[in-house]
């Protein structure tokens, strides 16, 4: 427990509680770090001017040492708020001992750990020009022939300008020559450069505007020099994109002078298989933060070179090749969307839906590589797997677009549900699913003779009951926007082949089957057959289970039994709530505690016309 003692004993000529004290501050057991942490807070309430002073001689004491940066990152955190507190001639030595380690340091995490310290309590004075010393000594440092003056100074402008913007208003100019001057050198070590980039970057962000947009463009063009110059140095370039992305969702009209030569920049970078992943996903960020921006970027991205858009599609496309080939695919017990994906897979996958959405079918149809429809016959079936997975992606954001294209797709996509791998054969049907959701209701109407009976095949296929599970899922999407009349030649095969999943089916194939049959019911208009046909088994589900049954499963069955009485009506109503509440609901409750229902949430408003059951399922 804290006390007096023991806050003294961190002050004495022994550094081991300080160190002990630091070293509990940053440890995961929390039998250690709780109590360091109330010590520590009661130090700081009732000894705040000891406390700081004591910081500050273990940073000089331990100057190059995990010690001093932990002791460097307490003084950030509690100078703001505890200066007013300390007596005035503690401050003037505190400013002078950090001015002095900060142009001292040559550790560069030391520094950057100084840096941001000095940061913290330079945004509390500086409005109020009370350490003009340091302020001056930022200026003068950026000409200095050490490297780490240099440094220093940089990362303090890149911590300073976004907390006291207003006091650099009037150095505008001064600063971007200053900073340009020390972006273009050529030299071993990056840092300086992009501690450089970064601070213009910071410049723009906070004190630029519509209307001194121009003087920046120069300053811009340094940067990019500068990113390219520092390629394969990951953390610094990772850091300098990070803050080009923020500087591109807040100020995107910035880029629109240079926009070409910058969305280039960032393909290039999306291009280059020697850089690490990080780096090209961030490439690509850039640009989605530039296209999703509605009120400018999505215009200045229609306007650039088709030939960068069209080398972007394909650099996404030729990702979308990193998944794995597991013999063993088929045969999972769930139906992962991202099974055997890799990372640049799924990165790639996301970033293809949202430039869809963002750009449209114009531009994304126009610029789309004209081997994209090629790799669908390709040898290679990890090709033929991204050219279909693209086709699926793109639908959202393209779907008047693809409808023009249909008529001969369809044909390849009914074939590749039949190709030799079964990768393939999962992301054709998962396509089909996109397709029918985005493309509703022409796509149901002008092709369901070739895609519901292809669909229909592969629920025979046992040898792979996860691409069963899909062409289940694919089939509740086309179904969900077809009319009666052209579901009904169709109906009766799909669903005795759906029961036969009720039977013998793995659970996913259950799961998927309950939902597709609910869907049926109220799709078909004709939800009495599918109830006479369903509700044998469904009752097989709800009095079989155990404390071992799939919940999922079970609020599946629960819904689908919800969803097929709203579609029975309210002719048949009574009768179907008295079946449901004696031959399932009531000797489910009394067999297992896996699901509770709300048995009042059961009751009929039968007295009222067309009204719907209210139930309520809730699992534990």
């Amino acid at each position: 427990m804290a006390s007096p003692e023991s806050a003294k004993k961190l002050f004495g000529p022994d550094p081991y509680p300080m160190i002990n004290l630091l070293s509990h501050l940053h440890c995961d057991d929390d039998h250690l770090y709780q109590p360091a942490k109330t010590l520590f807070n009661y130090t700081k309430n009732h000894y705040p001017t000891a406390l700081i002073l004591k910081l500050f001689e273990m940073i000089q004491r331990n100057p190059l040492s995990i010690t001093g940066i932990r002791c460097y990152y307490l003084l950030r955190d509690l100078l703001p708020s505890l200066w007013l507190r300390l007596p005035p001639f503690t401050r003037k030595d505190l400013k002078i001992g950090l001015n002095y380690r900060l142009w001292l340091e040559k550790d560069y995490e030391t520094l950057k750990a100084c840096v941001s310290c000095v940061a913290s309590l330079a945004g509390l004075l500086f409005p109020k020009n009370e350490w003009d010393d340091l302020f001056y000594f930022m200026f003068r440092k950026l000409g200095s022939s050490c490297l780490y003056r240099r440094l220093g100074a940089l990362l303090l402008w890149n911590d300073l300008i976004p907390i006291c913007p207003e006091v650099f208003m009037p150095y505008i100019d001064f600063l971007i020559e200053g900073f340009k001057d020390l972006m273009p050198t050529v030299t071993e070590d990056h840092r300086c450069g992009v501690a450089a980039a970064k601070a213009s970057v910071k410049l723009v962000l906070y004190l630029g505007n519509t209307a001194n947009y121009s003087k920046f463009y120069d300053l811009m063009a340094y940067v990019m020099m500068t990113l390219f110059m520092a390629l394969g140095e990951e953390v610094l370039v990772c850091s300098l994109l990070e803050d080009l992305i923020i500087l591109a969702g807040a100020e995107t009209e910035f880029f629109k002078v240079q926009i070409d030569v910058v969305i280039d920049s960032m393909v290039k970078i999306v291009g280059n298989l020697e850089l690490e992943e990080k780096t090209r996903q961030l490439g690509i960020e850039f640009v989605l933060t530039v296209a999703e921006d509605k009120e400018n970027g999505c215009g200045m991205m229609q306007k650039i070179d088709k030939d960068v858009v069209s080398k972007l599609l394909s650099e996404l496309i030729v990702m979308l090749v990193h998944i794995e080939d597991d013999p063993n695919w088929g045969n999972a017990i769930s139906d992962d969307e991202n099974g055997g994906e890799l990372s640049m897979c799924s990165y790639a996958m996301e970033s293809l839906d949202r430039l869809a959405i963002a750009l449209g079918g114009n531009v994304i149809l126009s610029s789309c590589p004209e081997c994209l429809f090629n790799f669908l016959y390709d040898e290679n079936w990890r090709i033929r797997h991204a050219a279909v997975t693209a086709i699926g992606l793109i639908s959202e954001g393209c779907s008047k677009a693809l409808l023009q294209e249909m008529g001969q797709l369809v044909e390849t996509v009914v074939m590749l549900i039949h190709d030799t791998h079964p990768r393939v054969r999962w992301a054709t049907i998962h396509a089909i699913g996109q397709l029918s959701k985005y493309l509703s209701p022409h796509f149901q109407e002008q092709y369901h003779q070739q895609i519901l009976p292809a669909l229909r095949e592969v629920l025979d296929d046992f040898d792979n009951p996860r691409l069963q599970t899909r062409a289940t899922s694919a089939i509740l999407l086309f179904t969900r926007n077809c009319s009666s009349d052209v579901l009904k030649p169709y109906l009766q095969r799909i669903v005795s082949k759906l029961l036969v999943f009720l039977q013998r089916g793995m659970t996913m194939m259950k799961e998927a089957a309950l939902a597709t049959l609910a869907s049926l019911a109220i799709s078909s208009q004709d939800s009495a057959y599918i109830y006479d046909s369903i509700m044998p088994y469904l009752k097989v589900i709800m009095v079989t289970a155990t404390k071992d049954t799939s919940r999922m499963l079970l609020t599946k069955s629960l819904e689908c039994i919800t969803t097929i009485a709203m579609a029975v009506g309210n002719l048949a109503i009574l009768d179907y709530v008295e079946k449901v509440n004696t031959d399932y609901i009531c000797p489910f409750l009394c067999s297992t505690h896996i699901i509770k229902v709300d048995c009042v949430s059961w009751n009929c408003q039968i007295n009222q016309y067309n009204e719907h059951f209210r139930f309520k399922v809730r699992t534990i």
